[in-house]
């Protein structure tokens, strides 16, 4: 049996030998050559560092530690994190869960699993164990230490994370607008100049604003349309006068039997069928044509046509929709690989937004966590922190949560303008203090002032922490430490390593909303150190401190 394995693991190793001789012949980055093992836990086989070589071997299986913690694979999950003893199952190869992932585990006592190759693969955590299965080589980091430390090892063995600045000042330090929920189908140019109005009208402070689907006369022919938007050039001045800064929406889907479609066919720019047809995908707006990004002319004609809107009328930056890899269909690893291509092209714009985004780790670009429900529940509001701290350690710092109140629009369709004024106070509560702030549903007129109210405190709050948010923004892009951070960061002992109600912003900023429909006290756990209110009352930490939490109030703390 000995021999067998042995055997094995050389024919793994000539294979994975072959795979990086083939990636120089390309012109792309070869794995991280270290000698293949089947030992990931023995200590003599790790190096000094405490990161064990590359594993040769489609699984990896971890018995947990006491008091071990996990998270890994799919943001989109985060609302189960950290796993703990309930069963979680993820073939990251089958589906990110329409938002950002990365090849990667990491747990609470600082180990450690990452692709070597950059390949999705299906995790399991168990009460007893986690375990990783794919299709190529591991890296692991199995020598106990605490998530700080694990994190920074696991930055440092990934051949994938290279510091690099962040996105734009301005999607930090300032709100945004987006006008998917507020407008959707009456998007025009005219609607888009009364809500900018409207914004200032009641208070808030001008930022980025985003106007979402239906500014495009097509989707491939990325150009406003001329009779929803006659007058472009002059809509983009006089939002530029009020003080925004302006981004559009796009997607990388053609719709067929167009010019453009017959166009990029022809230069064989799109996605095709085994047979040679192109490839007609089914996504929310139904039946489009895909661009085939593994092809530099693809990414030359995207690069083209933004930087021409750009030039054109002024616009600063562009969301990047789509990307999901169940759209572009297609072998394993290639899907993902397209999904990470979309957001590599859109790294170009230092103004830009992803729900989608594949190993991109610590690349800048702004994740925005998938579309959450109208609801108090984990497909709403509960999953805002969990998901938040999950896209930081799996690379994706410059978070956002999704539009305050909920931008899953079927889920506002559906309540009829029936909103629930309390959950949309605590939405904008929970999400003025993540690194970006996104606004699109504002009140209907005749509802509660207050909902209005905590709205433009909690835009104005986070205006006037911009310049510290964006400090631990670049803190975040030069150490490897995520922006918002889960309570362990900060102590690596009960009750820290479960805590998913409250978060760290950087070293010295608590944030502890309240996410509980109809509780009016908050009790918020104080990490080792003294503690500053906005009020100047000072906490003495560790330990828990009960706090009034009424609607349109954040319990929000300095390192005092």
């Amino acid at each position: 049996m000995g021999r067998q394995k042995d055997r094995r693991l050389k024919q793994k190793d000539r294979r994975l030998k072959e795979k990086d001789r083939r990636l120089k012949k390309e012109g792309k980055r070869p794995r991280r050559k270290r000698k293949p093992t089947a030992c990931p836990n023995e200590d003599e086989d790790d190096d000094a560092d405490g990161r064990d070589d590359a594993v040769a071997m489609e699984a990896i299986m971890l018995e947990r530690l006491d008091n071990e913690v996990w998270w890994g694979g799919a943001v989109a999950d985060g609302a189960r994190m950290p796993f703990d003893a309930e069963p979680v199952y993820r073939d990251l190869g089958a589906g990110l869960g329409g938002g950002q992932a990365s090849p990667l585990m990491i747990s609470s006592r600082g180990r450690w699993v990452v692709s070597a190759t950059g390949a999705p693969f299906a995790l399991s955590a168990e009460a007893t164990r986690v375990v990783c299965r794919g299709e190529d080589s591991f890296l692991v980091g199995s020598k106990p230490s605490n998530l700080r430390s694990g994190l920074r090892e696991l930055n440092r063995a990934a051949t994938e994370w290279v510091p690099t600045a962040p996105p734009a000042r301005r999607m930090f330090t300032e709100p945004q607008y987006n006008t998917w929920i507020a407008l959707n189908a009456a998007t025009s140019q005219a609607g888009v100049i009364r809500y900018a109005e409207a914004l200032l009208e009641h208070g808030f402070p001008p930022g980025v604003l985003m106007i979402d689907d239906g500014w495009q006369e097509d989707f491939g022919i990325w150009d406003f349309h001329p009779k929803r938007f006659p007058d472009p050039t002059t809509m983009l001045t006089r939002l530029e006068e009020l003080g925004f800064a302006v981004m559009l929406w796009v997607v990388p889907y053609v719709s067929p039997d167009s010019s453009v479609y017959r166009e990029l066919q022809g230069q064989d720019l799109l996605l095709h069928e085994a047979g040679g047809d192109a490839l007609i995908g089914h996504w929310w707006n139904g039946q489009s044509a895909v661009f085939d990004l593994t092809r530099p002319e693809a990414i030359r004609w995207w690069q083209t046509t933004l930087h021409g809107l750009e030039e054109r009328y002024g616009v600063v930056g562009f969301k990047f929709d789509g990307g999901d890899p169940e759209f572009f269909r297609g072998a394993r690893r290639d899907a993902v690989q397209r999904s990470l291509l979309w957001a590599r092209l859109g790294e170009d714009f230092r103004f830009n937004e992803f729900r989608v985004a594949w190993n991109n780790r610590w690349r800048p670009i702004v994740a925005r966590l998938r579309d959450k429900a109208h609801s108090w529940e984990a497909d709403g509001l509960a999953a805002l922190i969990p998901e938040g701290i999950a896209a930081g350690l799996l690379g994706f710092p410059y978070v956002c949560p999704d539009m305050v109140g909920g931008g899953e629009i079927g889920s506002v369709v559906r309540r009829g303008g029936a909103l629930d004024e309390e959950l949309m106070m605590r939405f904008a509560e929970c999400s003025a203090l993540f690194p970006a702030l996104q606004f699109s549903l504002m009140p209907p007129e005749g509802q509660d002032a207050m909902v209005l109210t905590a709205f433009r405190e909690m835009a104005l709050l986070h205006q006037s922490l911009g310049p510290t948010i964006y400090e631990v923004m670049q803190s975040a892009a030069e150490t490897g430490d995520p922006g918002l951070r889960p309570m362990v960061y900060a102590a690596d002992s009960a009750p820290a390593e479960t805590m998913t109600r409250q978060f760290l912003l950087g070293e010295d900023i608590l944030v502890a909303p309240q996410i509980r429909r109809g509780a009016r006290e908050k009790r918020v756990w104080f990490p080792p150190g003294r503690w500053s209110d906005d009020g100047g009352r000072v906490f003495q930490g560790p330990g828990f401190v009960s706090r009034p939490s009424p609607p349109g109030h954040l319990n929000w703390f300095t390192r005092a």
